[in-house]
């Protein structure tokens, strides 16, 4: 489930309204509509805390940055995406000075991986990662618990072999 709110914001205004909106995720289309996501229900939770975990041990020693569910992604001008996980080459992250680091990244992660939890609709998560395919993100995954099904697209890393079925419980 999702609200799709009409509304033009600023980045401050995505920052502020996600603020004021704990546990939501709130994230801009490139026409400029908010899309909020109610938090998640305590086994999905339970899978993105595993998948964060994952995600972070594998960069730590392969040069990356990892990305919780709560990091924003600018692509374009205007759209503001948030994986539920995603990873940045160190060399990108250590480009950016201290101010761009606390805004949204500028540009697409170089790894974008969406979670499924009940309340989503699998072809909208797929459309999502296919934006970031666009957007310039090598390597894009979708993981589907409830059909027990994992989808990738494009080239990924050396070694990056993590271990996602783990996820399909």
């Amino acid at each position: 489930m999702h609200a799709q709110i009409p509304l033009s914001a600023s980045d401050e205004d995505l920052l502020r309204i996600s603020a004021q909106n704990p546990g939501w995720r709130v994230e801009r289309t490139a026409d400029g509509q908010l899309l909020m996501t109610p938090p998640a229900g305590a086994n999905s939770a339970r899978r993105n805390a595993r998948l964060a975990a994952i995600v972070d041990e594998w960069a730590q020693s392969h040069g990356y940055v990892a990305f919780d569910s709560s990091g924003g992604f600018c692509l374009g001008a205007s759209e503001v995406v948030s994986p539920d996980a995603s990873l940045v080459a160190a060399e990108s992250w250590a480009k950016l000075g201290d101010e761009e680091r606390e805004r949204f990244y500028p540009g697409a992660p170089g790894i974008a991986i969406e979670l499924c939890s009940p309340t989503d609709e699998p072809e909208r998560m797929r459309a999502k990662l296919q934006r970031l395919r666009e957007a310039g993100t090598a390597y894009v995954i979708f993981i589907d618990p409830y059909r027990r099904t994992i989808w990738t697209e494009g080239t990924p890393p050396g070694g990056f072999d993590l271990k996602f079925e783990e996820l399909l419980d």
